[in-house]
């Protein structure tokens, strides 16, 4: 699979998981900021995907768009969508959310991101635990040399 075909399939499979399922575990507030050698990263989304322990309740998966200061806030995403994310272990993964690059029928409807997150952190993600309060430090600062 092509590296600029991971976000929307992280997408797609997000969705197919936590569409029409519910949970009892609380939604806690989470944001934070992304980074790339210091500079924030603006309208990239941040996807948690949940780590499912055996035995635990479902998770559901959130995401966030960057603004201009690389700043996100999490929603769940599900049909009735809220602000936050299930307390818990995530894969956390950053991609690239052209705005201009949703529109049907084309044949590559992906553009090129203006910078590249480093190849690991695209195919592994990042490891991250939301704790029961949540959190205003889900904060990512990536360098190159993360690679």
């Amino acid at each position: 699979m092509k590296p600029k075909y991971l976000l929307f399939s992280i997408l797609l499979i997000g969705f197919s998981i936590s569409s029409g399922c519910s949970t009892k575990l609380p939604i806690v507030p989470v944001s934070g900021t992304v980074t790339l050698d210091g500079k924030p990263l603006e309208g990239f989304q941040v996807f948690f995907q949940p780590i499912r322990e055996e035995n635990s309740e479902v998770m559901l998966t959130s995401s966030g768009l960057t603004n201009v200061q690389g700043k996100f806030q999490l929603k769940t995403i599900e049909d009735s969508p809220r602000s936050g994310a299930s307390v818990g272990k995530y894969r956390v993964f950053i991609g690239w959310a052209d705005p201009d690059s949703m529109s049907l029928g084309d044949s590559d409807p992906l553009r090129e991101p203006p910078v590249k997150i480093p190849q690991k952190i695209r195919a592994e993600g990042i490891l991250f635990t939301i704790p029961s309060n949540g959190t205003a430090n889900a904060d990512f600062h990536l360098t190159r040399e993360n690679h």
